[in-house]
């Protein structure tokens, strides 16, 4: 940890138990069972943005970019998906806005979809 007691992401631990788990070694050494890599937006970002929550959605660490996380942690994170829990959870909205809503509730406005990228129209408009 630094002097402001965030994690270093040299010191980010990720393992999965003998059932596929995944388990966070914290800073102290104290584990946390059953806690899940959440990629946050945009996911067409897959090198920065993401979250190791308990399932209750607590927060445990964020990491900016994996580039700075070393292996074999690195293989894991880069293996994490965004959430959803059903097509319906991506909702066109007028004026060429969209709400997304990941398997956790929380929720993603994105103010005009004409503005993103060609690669994230095409991802989100199989689920428009």
């Amino acid at each position: 940890m630094n002097t402001n007691g965030e994690l270093q992401h040299s010191q980010l631990t990720l393992l999965h138990d003998e059932l596929g788990r995944l388990i966070f070694v914290d800073a102290t050494g104290h584990q946390h069972h059953d806690v899940e890599a959440i990629r946050a937006f945009p996911i067409t970002d897959p090198e920065h943005g993401i979250s190791i929550v308990t399932r209750e959605g607590k927060e445990l660490a964020w990491v900016d970019n994996i580039q700075t996380v070393a292996e074999p942690t690195r293989g894991v994170l880069e293996g994490t998906r965004f959430p959803l829990k059903s097509d319906e959870d991506v909702r066109r909205l007028a004026d060429h806005r969209a709400l997304v809503i990941d398997a956790h509730g929380v929720r993603y406005l994105i103010p005009d979809l004409q503005t993103l990228d060609p690669g994230s129209q095409r991802l989100l408009e199989r689920y428009l």
